[in-house]
């Protein structure tokens, strides 16, 4: 589901920061209800723009470097364990490596198509694309230009969450693959 705000909607990319996001906003005092249907390939909490009445609201999302994606993706399956919810899915492994190899194998480009699924072709329809690495500024930004009343405090207040304790690693060779496989969606939001 998207999060319907007075004057935006935020559209949540699975591992992007969403979860903090909407704490935050909840802190920030923004009132907020969740609208769309449960009928995207990954339930709980995201809807493809698609899917959603946004006319007349600002709209944002969230993206992050294809490398840490991998790396958030699979620490968050080993720590709550696999599912088949997710197109990434069906390449677990518990061996870092053997999953992003499997992933690049069988659906080249994944995090690329991902943020095209949820954001739209490029040049996208959403009015505003954050980065998960610059997560606090991007948001109060975000807010900013969609007019939203907030306390910014609460924002910059807000704890992290889902913080995983594995630090998964890529080999050279692994990490020059997976770039090489992302190319479309590294170009389009410079990385």
């Amino acid at each position: 589901m998207a999060l319907m705000l007075p004057h935006s909607v935020f559209f949540h990319i699975p591992k992007t920061g969403g979860t903090w996001i909407r704490e935050a906003i909840k802190n920030a005092g923004i009132p907020t209800r969740e609208v769309g249907a449960h009928a995207d390939f990954v339930l709980n909490m995201h809807n493809r723009y698609v899917r959603v009445d946004r006319k007349g609201k600002f709209t944002f999302a969230f993206v992050r470097h294809p490398l840490t994606w991998y790396s958030s993706f699979w620490s968050y399956r080993m720590e709550q364990g696999w599912k088949q919810d997710d197109p990434a899915d069906p390449f677990m492994s518990p061996n870092f490596e053997r999953f992003v190899r499997g992933a690049i194998r069988g659906f080249p480009g994944h995090v690329s198509w991902r943020y095209e699924h949820y954001i739209g072709p490029e040049p996208g329809v959403l009015d505003f694309v954050g980065k998960t690495e610059n997560l606090v500024s991007d948001l109060v930004k975000a807010l900013r230009l969609a007019g939203e009343e907030f306390d910014e405090q609460k924002i910059l207040s807000t704890p992290r969450q889902h913080e995983s304790r594995l630090r998964p690693v890529y080999s050279d060779r692994l990490k020059e693959a997976m770039l090489k496989s992302e190319q479309q969606g590294l170009k389009r939001f410079g990385y």
